[in-house]
């Protein structure tokens, strides 16, 4: 068993998965929308579906890593001009 003493705990955080309701479901073009206005600051979470696994994929682990990587391309596309892995 393992003992942890108070002053061991850095932070006690209070954590759930989010929900994934119709209503999010609707808003997929609004929620990508946030990443399109050119801004430097993206938005990504588990609140978007993946891009290369489908719209099914939504409140997951693959979906907030695509959605990262989305907001990541196109800040390079902001930045750089070009899209990354382009020739």
């Amino acid at each position: 068993m393992l003992f942890r003493s108070e002053e061991s705990i850095i932070a006690d955080l209070s954590y759930r998965h989010p929900v994934i309701t119709t209503e999010v479901r609707r808003m997929q073009p609004e929620i990508r929308a946030l990443n399109s206005d050119g801004s430097r600051v993206g938005f990504a979470g588990s609140y978007l579906h993946s891009r290369k696994m489908g719209v099914d994929i939504i409140g997951m682990h693959e979906s907030a890593f695509d959605s990262g990587a989305a907001a990541a391309e196109a800040m390079f596309e902001h930045i750089h001009g070009t899209a990354p892995h382009s020739s």
